[in-house]
């Protein structure tokens, strides 16, 4: 005969009590992770180690969001645009041979034109291709300009490629002449409960590729993409993702621009623009403590500390970091970009609306 138990009411209660404490456990458990993860993402257990082995001058007080050397002249492009629209903004050339002559504005840029990005170019008959970002509230544009150097540079605009995909391009890299990609994704503020609120929400950065036609999505889901590099082969592309300090490699596909993600490294700093160093390096600068850029962006009696780092590779990947450049807010602060040119380091901060030249000892 089948034996019917009876469960005890107390015998319920206590596996619902234990339930109940496993669960506030684990709650507790990733809540505390969460939040350690966002310190570490903001930078609080960094520590920022000044040094530089050189001399760095002021070159000019301009707010430079990037910088695109071109290694046949060894001239430098900058794109300046502070944080509201201002005369100044527009796209500059500099001579790192000549740090104490300021940079040129040039003619030929589009009015109310405010270049967050730009790429360079050289064809096989030596002509030189500037690719410029400029976003948008809802819509924002890629021009492409041929660059007439000489005694008086200019810019002619040759293409202006409008699209709600590029309402907030970060960086460019250009694959040739008419061909490129675009890191677009909304601004994510460094303060602790932005940063918490970005691992709690989907991840909209984004990389476009333009194949001369129309513009395509070929990796999304990227969480505060500010970088973006092709190596000197054009067989990867790189990306410096912000929030999660990490470099991130794609293998290309040449003819379609598909994007297959190679490798993830970790980075010592929230990188900002990543600049081609050579055919085997990567120079990023960045941010150490993203909550001390977050302060000064409000409050700049705060310098935020900025640094400097080159990325080996081999084979493509990421192999090794080392520190070339760091202070604690000065001489500039909050640094985004930094490019090589003629034996100098040029390091632009959009922020302290300031860039500076640094030449090695």
């Amino acid at each position: 005969m089948a034996m019917t138990r009876t469960l005890h009411p107390g015998h319920s209660h206590r596996h619902l009590k234990r339930a109940v404490s496993i669960l506030g456990v684990v709650l507790f458990v990733g809540v505390l992770a969460l939040v350690l993860r966002t310190l570490s993402a903001g930078g609080s257990f960094a520590e920022v180690r000044p040094g530089y082995m050189g001399r760095c001058t002021p070159a000019a007080s301009l707010a430079v969001r990037d910088i695109v050397v071109d290694a046949k002249t060894g001239l430098a492009f900058l794109a300046v645009a502070g944080q509201k629209p201002a005369v100044e903004d527009g796209i500059y050339l500099a001579d790192p041979a000549h740090p104490k002559a300021p940079p040129q504005r040039l003619a030929g840029v589009p009015q109310g034109f405010r270049p967050t990005a730009l790429s360079l170019w050289r064809d096989r008959s030596g002509s030189l291709v500037l690719f410029a970002a400029s976003p948008g509230h809802v819509s924002g544009s890629v021009d492409i300009f041929s660059v007439h150097l000489g005694a008086h540079p200019q810019l002619m605009e040759t293409a202006d490629i409008g699209s709600s995909l590029f309402a907030h391009v970060r960086a460019l890299a250009a694959l040739d002449g008419s061909r490129f990609y675009a890191v677009d994704a909304p601004h994510v503020a460094g303060d602790f409960f932005s940063l918490l609120g970005s691992y709690l929400t989907p991840a909209k950065g984004r990389i476009i590729f333009y194949d001369g036609q129309m513009p395509h999505i070929v990796a999304k889901g990227l969480r505060a993409p500010r970088g973006l590099a092709l190596a000197a082969d054009r067989s990867r592309l790189y990306v410096g993702l912000a929030v999660s300090h990490v470099l991130a490699s794609y293998k290309i596909e040449s003819f379609l621009g598909h994007l297959t993600l190679a490798d993830r490294y970790a980075l010592p700093l929230a990188p900002g623009a990543l600049t081609v160093d050579g055919a085997h390096a990567l120079l990023i600068a960045g941010d150490p403590k993203l909550f001390d850029r977050a302060r000064f962006e409000h409050d700049p009696s705060h310098p935020s500390p900025s640094a400097v780092i080159r990325v080996e590779l081999s084979d493509g990947l990421p192999h090794g970091v080392s520190q070339i450049y760091a202070n604690l807010g000065h001489p500039i602060a909050a640094a985004g970009v930094a490019a090589e040119a003629g034996g100098h380091l040029l390091i632009g901060s959009a922020l302290a609306s300031r860039l500076i030249s640094c030449t090695p000892s």
